[in-house]
């Protein structure tokens, strides 16, 4: 079941399962499931380099449910997010995966609107590194172990190894069959084709037979 309360030891990947629980994305759990999942299947089947890219409570001190609370969970969102940097087309992912409420297709002007918010005068990006490095330099009192999580490394773009991709021919989404829009059973291409054919041969009465011919 999902919530905020794990033993020190619990792992999301965990060899041939996936325990879900955590919640990687502040009170968010159809991101933090969309998250997981991707990593299932774009990452190669590396448990430690997968568990690396996730950011969650852990162990009795941090499971306490009080005011610390809110800004962990907003600790990890940003280191989680972080890690999943060290591979550009996973953050690309998230922003565009519709249980991202951040999303920029949620939001007024989408993708520049989110890009000013960021960068803009709001300065929402440096705010949220600003936090971060407050709590790993220890400017908080009540948080000295970056909520459970001190000298742990955010994984490097060198340490992720991706899933080959399968050879496999896809049918999903499944391709659409186009009608011909000549009364002939010819599409565009085909038509000229047969055009420059008639063309050719000098005979305008001949189509029947140059398009037998070219099917």
């Amino acid at each position: 079941l999902y919530g905020y309360r794990h033993p020190e030891d619990f792992k999301i990947f965990d060899g041939n399962q996936i325990n879900l629980g955590p919640v990687v994305v502040s009170f968010n759990i159809s991101c933090s499931s969309a998250i997981i999942a991707y990593i299932e299947s774009t990452f190669a089947d590396d448990s430690e380099m997968r568990n690396n890219l996730l950011y969650f409570a852990r162990g009795e001190k941090q499971n306490k449910f009080d005011f610390k609370s809110f800004f962990s969970q907003f600790y990890y969102q940003n280191k989680t997010f972080k890690a999943l940097g060290a591979y550009p087309p996973a953050i690309q992912f998230v922003l565009n995966s519709r249980t991202f409420l951040d999303a920029p297709c949620h939001h007024y002007l989408g993708l520049p609107g989110f890009i000013w918010a960021m960068a803009g005068p709001s300065q929402m990006a440096k705010k949220a590194n600003k936090f971060v490095e407050r709590v790993e330099s220890g400017d908080f009192p009540d948080c000295q172990d970056c909520f459970g999580v001190a000298g742990r490394k955010l994984p490097e773009p060198k340490d992720l190894k991706i899933k080959e991709k399968s050879k496999v021919k896809r049918n999903y989404p499944p391709q659409k069959k186009l009608k011909p829009n000549s009364k002939f059973g010819l599409n565009c291409c085909a038509s000229v084709d047969i055009v420059n054919a008639v063309e050719k041969s000098g005979d305008p009465t001949n189509m029947n037979g140059e398009v037998k011919s070219n099917a």
